[in-house]
């Protein structure tokens, strides 16, 4: 997972920043969700009641945020049912290694 993170910042750099030129550029979010589920992984296999501590305040700021910061309309449910699903495969995922350690 850390080579995939060096090799995703390693390509942004060289397809962003050209030399003599400036440019607006928005990064991929890929670095940040990789390094959260590597974190928590790390953590789940070290102190695993400190890892379910941050996973769970994780999804509860983050489901606070979308939960005030979404429209409530009902066409837009699609949305935060996504956002749901992708906070618990998160989690899931990086809860993960506890789960197979144990058995």
């Amino acid at each position: 997972m850390l080579v995939a993170i060096l090799g995703t910042l390693a390509a942004f750099v060289l397809l962003v920043f050209i030399p003599g030129q400036t440019i607006n550029h928005q990064g991929t979010y890929a670095v940040q969700i990789l390094a959260t589920i590597f974190a928590f992984m790390v953590l789940t296999l070290r102190v695993p009641w400190l890892a379910l501590l941050f996973i769970a305040g994780q999804a509860v700021t983050v489901s606070a945020t979308y939960a005030f910061s979404l429209p409530h309309d009902p066409a837009f449910w699609p949305l935060p049912a996504a956002c749901a699903a992708a906070t618990l495969l998160l989690a899931g995922y990086s809860l993960a290694p506890q789960f197979i350690r144990t058995r």
